[in-house]
């Protein structure tokens, strides 16, 4: 019984194992979860910093990571920034686990901030440490200059010792390709001149200066220069040389600017200078050149005259002893010497007049008058003051403006001092007391003696006509005759040469009322001439006027004489 029971018991032991095993044989294992995203860390470049609108130095690195901690590939990660730019805006998580961009800074200066986000598979549950805030601070743009560059202003020609037509300009840039203001820059030339050895670039990136060239022919050189804020470091393309072309400026024309056709006393010296301008082949004036003078007969204040900054060369010519025309020649060459300029030689002519007769005309008062020949007239060099006829016959003085607005037309003999003063030494007439009462004559000569010396007489209008028409007509003429420079005239006493030997000299003038005016502003004379009943002729000479009037006036004012000879 015994047994059975033990027999029994292992038994159901066996059974009950075996049951046992076959029922742990029959159950599997349970799979391990699969890997998700889980969270999301900064693993680089953050706290960096960079000049704003660049590129940080240090990608912006993040790493993805599972729910077991282990790296996570394929995770979307998304990239933010406020300003600035990052080289992807979305990136998958390589077999790291890690995602990177390039973050490039806005341009405000200061702090700024790039956002990583990434999330679960549902696409909406954001990883752990999602979204990633990741700053860097922007620093102020530091602009520098970095190149250098041509713009305007070579290949130009000029002569020598010339400025060129434009100013020579360059431009600077800075790191960005932006023109840059504010930099100095170098100009130098191995000859000639520039307007300034530096100049500052202006808002535009520009540096000019005028350049002067120098005195070599051919091509000359300016050389520019800037250099990086080291001052020693050259921008790139520094130096620029400019280039431009230096001609010989040569003489080409000659030509009378004034002084020709003068009428003088033969063995003086005429009264305005010889002038001559020298031109290049533009018609500029040319400084420098030689200019020779010659004449026939006479003598110069040099033989040879270099022409000044305006081209004008002058020459003072005392005429010949010899009557009539004489000829001074003008001559210049080019730089060989042998080829004349245009115009070259110049043919100048002046007409030389009898001297001034030592021998002087007397008048009844004993006042004794130079006289001078001019064409085939002598006249007297000096206005009459003489007080009395050639027969002796006193002629009335007037001493006051109501006395001689009281002679009748002036036709009664009658004069006057200046100003009615008999210091003045001047004496006007009136047509009466010019003419002796006698009638007038328009005859060459007049015949008309009247208030001149014996041997003399009035000049007629014939008579004046024949004096301008040989001092060169009535535009001239009264320069001619004038008394040169300012001593007794006004300035500016226009032309006047006194080449004739005329000599007049101003008077004041007596009007038909008695009054005088016009001081030292003209000098008027009466002519034997009556064309009616009260008018006679009169010529007249002006400060102001190279040109001779002559005219009908009315017989009630006063005149100078100059008498000619019979």
């Amino acid at each position: 019984m015994k047994r059975k029971i033990i027999l029994l018991t292992i038994y159901v032991i066996l059974f009950t194992g075996t049951a046992m095993f076959i029922s742990s044989c029959a159950k599997e294992d349970p799979e391990p979860p699969a890997p998700t995203a889980a969270t999301i860390q900064l693993v680089s470049g953050g706290a960096q910093a960079a000049t704003a609108e660049t590129a940080l130095a240090s990608q912006v690195e993040v790493l993805v990571k599972d729910q077991d901690g282990t790296v996570f590939a394929g995770a979307k990660v998304t990239f933010a920034v406020t300003e600035g730019s990052v080289s992807a805006t979305t990136v998958f998580t390589n077999a790291q686990g890690k995602a990177s961009v390039t973050w490039t800074l806005g341009s405000t200066v200061g702090s700024q901030t790039l956002i990583a986000t990434a999330y679960k598979a549902d696409n909406t549950t954001p990883l752990s440490g999602s979204p990633l805030s990741i700053t860097a601070t922007a620093n102020a743009i530091i602009l520098e200059a970095t190149s250098i560059a041509y713009v305007a202003g070579g290949n130009q020609s000029a002569y020598i010792n010339a400025q060129l037509g434009s100013p020579v300009s360059v431009i600077v840039k800075d790191q960005f390709g932006a023109a840059l203001q504010g930099v100095t820059v170098n100009f130098s030339v191995t000859e000639g001149a520039v307007s300034s050895a530096t100049d500052i670039t202006d808002a535009g990136g520009h540096a000019s200066v005028n350049w002067t060239l120098g005195s070599t022919g051919g091509t000359q050189t300016l050389t520019v220069k800037a250099f990086k804020a080291d001052g020693t470091t050259p921008l790139s393309g520094s130096p620029v040389t400019v280039n431009a072309t230096a001609s010989i400026k040569e003489a080409a024309s000659i030509e009378l600017t004034s002084g020709g056709d003068q009428t003088g006393v033969a063995g003086e010296e005429l009264g305005l200078q010889i002038v001559v301008l020298v031109k290049d082949p533009e018609g500029n004036a040319f400084e420098g050149k030689t200019v020779n003078f010659t004449v026939t007969e006479g003598s110069l204040t040099v033989a040879s005259a270099v022409t000044n900054a305006n081209g004008f060369a002058a020459v003072k010519w005392t005429l010949g002893l010899t009557e009539g025309l004489q000829t001074l020649t003008a001559s210049a060459f080019k730089a060989d010497g042998t080829t004349a300029l245009t115009g070259s030689p110049l043919l100048i002519t002046a007409t030389g007049l009898q001297p001034v007769s030592s021998d002087l005309v007397t008048d009844y008062d004993d006042n004794k008058y130079q006289t001078v020949k001019i064409g085939d007239q002598i006249w007297m060099a000096e206005d009459l003051r003489v007080t009395h006829y050639s027969d002796g016959t006193e002629i009335p003085l007037i001493t006051n403006t109501a006395a001689w607005a009281a002679v009748p037309n002036n036709r009664t003999m009658a004069y006057a001092y200046d100003n009615f003063d008999s210091n003045s030494g001047h004496v006007s007439y009136s047509w009466g007391g010019a003419t002796k009462s006698l009638s007038g004559s328009n005859s060459n000569p007049s015949g008309l003696q009247g208030v001149c010396p014996t041997g003399w007489h009035l000049p007629s209008a014939l008579e004046v006509n024949e004096l301008v028409t040989i001092l060169g007509d009535k535009p001239v003429a009264g320069g001619k005759m004038k008394e040169s420079g300012t001593t007794h005239w006004l300035t500016p006493n226009t032309g006047a040469t006194n080449s004739s030997g005329f000599n007049a000299v101003p008077s004041a003038v007596l009007n038909r009322t008695g009054v005088f005016s016009a001081n030292g502003l003209n000098s008027a004379y009466w002519t034997a001439s009556q064309p009616g009943a009260i008018l006679a002729t009169t010529y007249v000479l002006y400060y102001n006027k190279e040109s001779i009037w002559l005219g009908d006036i009315d017989l009630d004012f006063g005149r100078s004489v100059r008498c000619v000879k019979d």
